[in-house]
C-alpha cells in the first residue's frame, strides 16, 4: 500500500491517464492519500479518470453505470437517503471506484457518500437535507482478479 502527498497525487494522475492511453492490464488501486489537502488529492486522481473516459469514451473502462434517485423524509440533521444498489454483473472483487454524479437536487446535498461495497452491489446516500436527489453512477474496476 502506498502512502501519497498531493504533489505525487498529480504525478500519479498523469501517470495514470498516460497508462490508460496505453495497454494496461492492471492499475494499483491501494492508495492512501495522507495530508491536509489528501481530499484534493483524491478528486485530482478520480478525475483524471474521468476526464479520460469523457475523452476517448472508452466503456471498456466502466463495468457498470446507473441512475438513482435518494429520497430524505427526516428533517436535518437526520436522513435516511441511503439507498442499496444492486450490480447487475457481479465483479470478481470489491476493488472498484463508484464514480457519482449529481443531475439533479431538491435542497442541500452535502456529500455522496458510497459504503458497504460488495461483488455484487453497495450503498449511496447523501449527508445533506435535501428532499430527493437523482445521481448517475459509474462502476469501473472490480474485474481484475
Amino acid at each position: 500500500m502506498d502512502i501519497i502527498t498531493l504533489a505525487q497525487a498529480k504525478k500519479y494522475a498523469k501517470a495514470l491517464n498516460d497508462a490508460l492511453e496505453g495497454d494496461v492490464e492492471e492499475l494499483d488501486s491501494d492508495i492512501i492519500i495522507v495530508n491536509a489537502d489528501g481530499d484534493t488529492a483524491s478528486k485530482i486522481i478520480l478525475n483524471a479518470l474521468r476526464q479520460h473516459i469523457w475523452q476517448s469514451q472508452d466503456e471498456s473502462l466502466i463495468c457498470e453505470e446507473g441512475t438513482v434517485t435518494l429520497s430524505n423524509t427526516k428533517k436535518f440533521p437526520f436522513n435516511d437517503s441511503i439507498e442499496t444498489i444492486s450490480l447487475e454483473n457481479r465483479q470478481r472483487n470489491q476493488k472498484y471506484t463508484v464514480i457519482a454524479e449529481v443531475t439533479s437536487i431538491a435542497g442541500n446535498i452535502g456529500e455522496i457518500r458510497i459504503s458497504d461495497k460488495a461483488v455484487n452491489g453497495f450503498k449511496m446516500e447523501y449527508t445533506g437535507s435535501a428532499a430527493t436527489a437523482t445521481v448517475k453512477y459509474y462502476v469501473i474496476g472490480g474485474i481484475i482478479k
